[in-house]
């Protein structure tokens, strides 16, 4: 089984000049070729928006929203052709009011709230932390992803601490949908 994999911009991102954002989200779409890269801001403004959906489609790379508020993100990514949007933990029960013809993503921290974010609609889910990850909860680790029900595997990413391929190789036996990071990329 080959992990998908799902990069998501550092918190720096968001606030980068247009230029330096095009030139920065190039170098991680054409050196690391994610399947899928979510826009994480607490705001973006159109030309920022536009031109992440623009060169992801470049690279055929599936692209999603996750700002502060999900409505927002919702709004903004019907307005700007994105797939899909992210749903942050507290926005559990928002998850219902996703339009069918977006895909939806869920942060999720544990096997409990995958089961929940899969049950009200979310297409997928990241789990995390995985791997030990700076300023993050103790961390799941490995084994944690063996007590998932294999029908909920299918729709789940790895997320936190994930810095090394040899990380990915370890994940890939594991049964889940992919990866996501943000410092595995940059």
């Amino acid at each position: 089984m080959n992990l998908e994999s799902y990069f998501i911009t550092p918190p720096h991102f968001g606030v980068l000049a247009p230029l330096d954002f095009k030139i920065a989200l190039s170098q991680v779409l054409r050196t690391h070729r994610p399947t899928r890269a979510c826009l994480r801001a607490n705001q973006a403004n159109d030309t920022l928006l536009t031109c992440f959906v623009s060169l992801c489609q470049e690279f055929g790379t599936m692209s999603y929203l996750n700002l502060t508020h999900l409505q927002t993100s919702i709004d903004k990514a019907l307005a700007h052709g994105f797939v899909g949007v992210h749903a942050k933990a507290h926005a559990l029960l928002e998850l219902k009011d996703i339009p069918p013809n977006l895909q939806s993503f869920y942060s999720a921290h544990s096997a409990l709230e995958v089961q929940e974010a899969l049950a009200l609609g979310a297409h997928f889910v990241t789990l995390s932390p995985i791997f030990p990850t700076p300023n993050k909860p103790p961390s799941l680790g490995l084994d944690y992803l063996e007590q998932l029900n294999p029908a909920y595997k299918r729709h789940t990413f790895a997320l936190g601490g994930i810095v090394h391929v040899q990380q990915c190789n370890l994940l890939n036996s594991k049964g889940i949908k992919g990866f996501a990071g943000m410092r595995y990329f940059l």
